[in-house]
């Protein structure tokens, strides 16, 4: 290891992100992207709701780098506050 130049979004490390949605379709809709996008490792569902979800995944590159690759998903990533929230766009 070594560097020692640790974030809180680490590349490599866990990323913990909280999915909005309108309903059980567009969740699904939403995880299916999610989980075919090269490079995500390891996605767990931590909690589930009507209208929200808690995932955790790896991602090599780091969250910020994933949220230009879910862009093009049609998906949108954004750090608000400290945690990452995941909607379509």
């Amino acid at each position: 290891g070594g560097g020692g130049y640790g974030t809180a979004s680490a590349p490599g490390g866990d990323i913990m992100i909280y999915v909005q949605f309108r309903g059980m379709s567009e969740w699904q809709d939403i995880s299916r992207r999610l989980g075919a996008t090269p490079g995500v490792q390891g996605l767990d569902v931590a909690g589930l709701s009507a209208r929200n979800a808690r995932v955790t995944l790896r991602y090599a590159r780091g969250a910020q780098e994933l949220a230009d690759v879910l862009d093009g998903q049609g998906l949108s990533l954004r750090s608000d506050g400290g945690n990452w929230i995941l909607q379509l766009r």
